[in-house]
């Protein structure tokens, strides 16, 4: 049990996390998830080709009460390795999650203030998978959805400001899960760099970003291989550092557990049209880490490898 619980521990997606702490109510039996940046950081987009003439400024049009709905699927594999033995992983189903979002404030033309919705988590059916099992993953699932939140954008398609109010009853893994989503958002929309760019333009945007509590540098390349009047088509390459650190893991005590390296890289396209924030997309990571435990009953070293796709898009 403990070997799963280390598997699970730690998020390997490739979203960056900027956010803040909320002071808005909300329910009380929910929390808000609270993240680590309380202020707006510029993030650092440095413009390495600009690309062909004609050459124009990329910005989302932001239109107060606009509405949007996106869904969102994400695939995993897990394969694992405890003190070098290889560990049996169950079958890990799809989950796919329908999302609604809103501007609800504009803060003038180049900002605006949206909040997001979970209409609906499920997850897919996998014939591997002892039903028990499937049926106790969509139980612990079940209460994500109705789950709701906010966040800001700016016309370049940087979010931040965001936070999420998540049930008291969700159990810790699950409730890590939720919490990484929330946190998620700033990757809604592709960021574009602040120059007058053209078809085959090519920038990066580096990052430290926090993620379930282990700490990454990460760097995506964007190259516009397509631009018309509406939008245009972005090719994306992600690669992923972390080096030695603590690591929390729901589960075990604190300090019990510590990452000793992290690498991901990934490669994906996406589809924006400059009318609307959720784009068509589609991202294929791979992850590999390792995790020493100093706990009774845990393996003192555990290797993973993660392959995990994710899809967005506009319903």
């Amino acid at each position: 049990m403990l070997t799963a619980t280390v598997i699970a521990g730690v998020g390997v997606g490739p979203a960056a996390l900027i956010g803040c702490n909320s002071s808005e109510p909300v329910p009380t039996n929910r929390k808000a998830a609270s993240m680590p940046t309380p202020a707006r950081v510029q993030p650092d987009i440095e413009l390495l080709e600009p690309g062909a003439e004609p050459r124009r400024p990329l910005r989302y049009r932001l239109v107060a009460g606009a509405e949007e709905t996106m869904s969102l699927r994400v695939g995993l594999s897990v394969e694992t390795r405890a003190d070098g033995a290889p560990v049996p992983i169950p079958e890990t189903p799809a989950v796919d999650m329908i999302m609604n979002l809103r501007i609800t404030d504009l803060d003038g033309p180049d900002q605006a203030r949206y909040r997001f919705a979970v209409q609906s988590v499920e997850i897919e059916d996998a014939p591997d998978l002892e039903p028990e099992t499937l049926a106790a993953m969509r139980q612990g699932l079940a209460g994500a959805a109705g789950m709701s939140g906010s966040a800001r954008v700016d016309s370049r398609g940087f979010n931040w400001d965001v936070h999420m109010a998540t049930p008291t009853n969700l159990d810790p893994m699950t409730r890590q899960m939720v919490e990484s989503a929330s946190q998620n958002m700033d990757q809604v929309s592709a960021p574009f760099p602040k120059e007058a760019v053209g078809q085959g333009a090519v920038w990066t945007l580096r990052q430290t970003i926090e993620q379930n509590g282990v700490s990454l540098d990460q760097e995506t390349r964007f190259e516009l291989e397509k631009l018309d009047d509406r939008g245009g088509v972005l090719t994306t390459r992600i690669s992923q550092r972390a080096g030695t650190q603590p690591m929390p893991i729901p589960g075990l005590p604190p300090g019990a557990a510590e990452l000793r390296g992290l690498e991901s890289s990934g490669s994906g396209r996406v589809y924006f049209h400059l009318d609307q924030l959720v784009p068509r997309s589609s991202l294929s990571m791979r992850s590999s880490y390792q995790v020493t435990v100093n706990s009774e009953g845990a393996p003192g070293l555990v290797d993973t490898v993660v392959e995990m796709r994710i899809e967005i898009a506009p319903e």
